[in-house]
């Protein structure tokens, strides 16, 4: 009896252990699948890619795979439309991609069947370009303008299954090229990141206190920065920052800018709203007015109430840009209550026009400026 006893003390770790060992199998099978799962997502979602011609004209291409078919913009600086591009990815797929011109002054590209791994972030594609139809194709090289990517955590306690302390993502592009000003802008934004993140980091620990002292149930406080490209050239660009930030209360709160560059005397110098027309034009008045009828179309709760009758060129200082005219964008409770969230209002440049500064970067935007 104590021998059997012995036996079957024996026989239970060595069967547990087979236990572990099957439990750890498992667990190691569906990280795999889960590692796939996260690959096969990372297949569907958006590239950023600028080559540059023998010439020196700059070649920019944007992917946003939608449903199952890749969409893009495709732009050729100087060149007008159409053309006809074909892109070998590193996976050996082909994609052949027609431009045609439309009314709105950009081009619309749409993909054949094509395979785009966006996750072997960055990567460079073989393109062969023709122009127009009588013409030999251009081969040249097209690269990834992947997303920088920073993120930091700084833990304060934990406590009875609660969490303390702070985190900070970030994610800009990476611009390639031997444009000047697309390398000045990539280095500005990377040093504003790291700047952002060592000041939101500063006193995680005192998070953490506040949290247990006042016993709240969570005192993590989260920032997420993330630009996107509205439009860019080789000298002027157009980015949209979108910022998420928690720091207690109830809610979490976005923010939104616009961050818009041009060269000029050889350096990166930033874009005012009023930088884009003429002084004394009567600009101010006259954008408020297109603004506030597009809020009131929105549904913007305090213009259409009659409480906002004018809107300020500082309230419309969060803008954005491109070839078809110009967005300015809204914050939380700026036109309406907070729940309603960010606006956005698009004004084309025809309505523009007049009070344009045809001296000031609007000159650098094909398309912007009427002829004479």
């Amino acid at each position: 009896m104590t021998s059997g006893g012995l036996r079957l003390s024996c026989a239970m770790p060595m069967r547990l252990a087979r236990v572990r060992r099957r439990i750890g199998l498992v667990v190691f099978g569906a990280a795999l699948l889960s590692l796939g799962a996260t690959r096969a997502k990372a297949w569907a979602g958006s590239g950023f890619f600028a080559g540059q011609l023998p010439d020196g004209r700059a070649v920019f291409l944007t992917l946003q795979r939608q449903d199952t078919a890749p969409k893009g913009t495709l732009l050729l600086e100087g060149e007008p439309a159409p053309w006809w591009l074909q892109v070998t990815t590193p996976q050996g797929s082909v994609a052949t991609m027609t431009c045609r011109p439309s009314g709105s002054g950009s081009n619309s590209v749409t993909l054949a069947s094509v395979t785009l791994d966006l996750s072997a972030a960055p990567w460079i594609v073989q393109a062969r370009l023709r122009l127009g139809s009588g013409t030999n194709p251009i081969t040249f090289a097209m690269a990834n303008v992947a997303a920088a990517d920073q993120h930091q955590r700084k833990r304060g306690v934990r406590a009875a299954g609660r969490g303390g302390g702070k985190q900070y993502h970030a994610s800009w592009p990476r611009f390639i090229g031997h444009s000047p000003l697309l390398q000045a802008v990539s280095a500005q934004l990377a040093r504003e990141a790291k700047a952002e993140a060592e000041q939101f980091l500063a006193g995680a620990w005192g998070v953490a206190w506040q949290g247990l002292r006042d016993g709240g149930r969570s005192w993590s406080w989260e920032r997420l920065d993330h630009v996107h490209v509205a439009w860019l050239s080789a000298h002027a660009l157009s980015l949209y920052q979108e910022t998420w930030e928690f720091t207690g209360g109830a809610h979490g709160v976005t923010t939104v800018a616009g961050r818009n560059f041009w060269w000029l005397q050889g350096q990166a110098r930033p874009i005012g709203l009023a930088d884009l027309f003429r002084a004394g034009s009567g600009w101010e008045s006259a954008l408020s007015g297109l603004c506030l009828q597009r809020l009131h179309r929105l549904g913007a709760d305090w213009v259409v109430a009659s409480r906002i009758k004018e809107l300020a060129p500082q309230t419309m200082a969060a803008f954005t840009f491109d070839r078809r005219g110009l967005s300015i964008h809204f914050q939380q409770y700026e036109v309406a209550p907070g729940a309603a969230g960010v606006f956005h209002v698009f004004v084309p440049w025809s309505e523009l026009g007049p009070y344009l500064d045809r001296a000031g970067p609007v000159r650098l935007i094909p398309g912007a400026l009427r002829p004479d």
